[in-house]
């Protein structure tokens, strides 16, 4: 009743349970920076299959199935904090209008007297799915493509 629950306006905070979603953590194969080449590529490519999935012989994939706000698909803001290709500071980051917590997509993190990144280990990654019953049945298979890719 206090916090209701807005279908349109997707927002984990406001979930009564844990959601429909997959997640993936990232590491570094050397144990060296994930935000940085080829590591920090890898994961953009993994990114670009995931939401690449598609199931219903093609007909339904991630854009279709996400949950969304504002009418787009809730994203991962730290790939797009990296797109901007500018210094980040931990654990807040100014993103645009928004102050953004990363403390819970970024591990490992090493910064400078400045609170500046100089190096992360791990970068985890968040994919929410729409609850609406009518998509239930595809949601599972994409969660099901999501294992699979990633086994």
């Amino acid at each position: 009743e206090n916090f209701p629950y807005n279908k349109s306006m997707f927002s984990e905070n406001r979930l009564y349970d844990k959601g429909n979603f997959a997640s993936l953590i990232a590491v570094s194969k050397n144990s060296g920076n994930v935000l940085e080449s080829p590591a920090l590529e890898e994961i953009l490519r993994l990114n670009e299959k995931i939401i690449n999935i598609t199931v219903e012989n093609g007909r339904l994939g991630f854009n279709d199935l996400c949950a969304k706000a504002n009418g787009r698909c809730v994203s991962n803001v730290i790939l797009e904090i990296l797109d901007d290709k500018t210094s980040i500071t931990y654990p807040e980051h100014q993103h645009g209008s928004s102050l953004v917590f990363l403390g819970s997509a970024l591990g490992g993190v090493v910064t400078d007297t400045n609170s500046t990144v100089t190096s992360s280990q791990a970068v985890k990654l968040l994919y929410y799915l729409d609850n609406d019953e009518d998509l239930e049945e595809a949601s599972k298979l994409w969660l099901r493509g999501f294992k699979a890719l990633l086994s």
